[in-house]
């Protein structure tokens, strides 16, 4: 609320915005990325490799979950090579904006530190929780729920 007084009801009204609405979207992201990894053995192996490597047997942190790759199902022909195939590697190397006028290509280096591949390194061709003011509230929220 950028320091405006809440009230109870308000408060209510946003937490249970983002505990229901936010539920539908990662279950529906973690059943996709599930069937997905589930029809790619090589992926499903390499995601579980990934995540033995950044947890062990360690706890879950915030830290940790910065290093854990995630895969949206948002993709277009325009923007990406291959963008029907199972590739969420797509996201860790840049991609230059070769014919395509007004883009400005991906840069995961334009947004060091982000939890997944948004709208500012992709220059607003990758939108998985939408941009702008009308940027989904719960983002972060949903990354971490569907991580963990």
């Amino acid at each position: 609320m950028r320091g405006a007084d809440v009230d109870d009801r308000q408060l209510r009204d946003d937490l249970m915005t983002m505990l229901i609405a936010g539920h539908e979207t990662t279950a529906a992201v973690l059943t996709w990325s599930i069937f997905l990894l589930s029809q790619n053995p090589s992926k499903m192996k390499k995601a579980q490799a990934e995540i033995d490597a950044v947890l062990g047997k360690g706890r879950v942190t915030f830290d940790s979950l910065k290093k854990i790759g995630v895969y949206n199902l948002h993709r277009s022909p325009y923007f990406w090579d291959k963008p029907d195939e199972f590739e969420p590697e797509r996201f860790l190397v840049q991609r230059k904006s070769e014919d395509i006028e007004g883009w400005n290509g991906f840069d995961p280096s334009r947004s060091p530190g982000a939890l997944y591949p948004n709208e500012i390194v992709a220059d607003f061709a990758f939108l998985p929780f939408g941009g702008g003011p009308r940027k989904c509230v719960g983002d972060q929220f949903a990354l971490m729920e569907s991580t963990i």
